[in-house]
C-alpha cells in the first residue's frame, strides 16, 4: 500500500535553501533557510564521476563554483576542493559543495522537511536513484514523514519507487 504524500503545510519552502542570502545548495543555505523560518527545503542531487552523490543544481560546475566542466566528469575529491561560495560574495569563499549525506544530516538537525530532487545526467537516471535512495532510506527516520523525492526523469522516479516503495514521489 502506498503511503499518502505528506501535506506540506508551510508558507515557505526554501528552493535550494535560502539562496537569496547565501550560496545555493550549501549547508549554510539550509541553516539560513531554517533561521528565516522555512519549514521545508528543496535540494538537487547529482552524481560525480566516481558515483558519489553531491548537492548541486547545474550539470556544470561553472556557475556555482570555481571549477569548470560537468559534475559527472569530476571525482568527489576534486569537487570537494572547489570553492562553492565566492561566486556569490567574497565573504562566502571556501564553502564546499556538500555531499548528499551532509545535507540530509543538516536537514534533520535543523528540523527541516526535505524535497530531494534527483537530477541525473543523461544516461544515469537509474544509477542516480540507485545511489541516492538507499542512502536516504538509511538516514531518514522512518517516523519522519516530512520527505518527498522528485525528478523530471520518469526513469529515476521509477527506480526510486522500486528501491523505496512508500516514499512520496513528485
Amino acid at each position: 500500500m502506498l503511503k499518502p504524500a505528506p501535506l506540506v503545510r508551510s508558507s515557505l519552502i526554501a528552493h535550494r535553501g535560502a539562496k537569496a542570502y547565501v550560496p545555493e545548495n550549501t549547508l549554510l543555505a539550509l541553516e539560513k533557510a531554517a533561521a528565516c523560518g522555512a519549514e521545508w527545503v528543496e535540494i538537487d542531487v547529482k552524481l560525480t564521476r566516481d558515483g558519489q552523490p553531491v548537492v548541486i543544481h547545474d550539470d556544470l560546475l561553472d556557475r556555482t563554483t570555481n571549477g569548470r566542466g560537468a559534475v559527472v566528469l569530476h571525482e568527489l575529491k576534486a569537487i570537494r576542493m572547489l570553492d562553492a561560495g565566492s561566486w556569490f560574495a567574497p565573504e562566502f569563499a571556501g564553502l564546499q559543495v556538500p555531499t548528499f549525506e551532509e545535507i540530509v544530516a543538516c536537514a534533520l538537525r535543523m528540523n527541516l522537511g526535505l524535497q530531494v530532487e534527483l537530477k541525473p545526467t543523461i544516461g544515469d537516471d537509474v544509477e542516480t536513484a540507485e545511489v541516492v535512495m538507499p542512502i536516504l532510506k538509511n538516514l531518514w527516520p522512518a517516523d519522519n514523514d516530512r520527505l518527498f523525492v522528485s525528478s523530471f526523469s520518469v526513469r529515476s522516479l521509477t527506480a526510486a519507487r522500486r528501491l523505496w516503495n512508500d516514499v512520496p514521489l513528485a
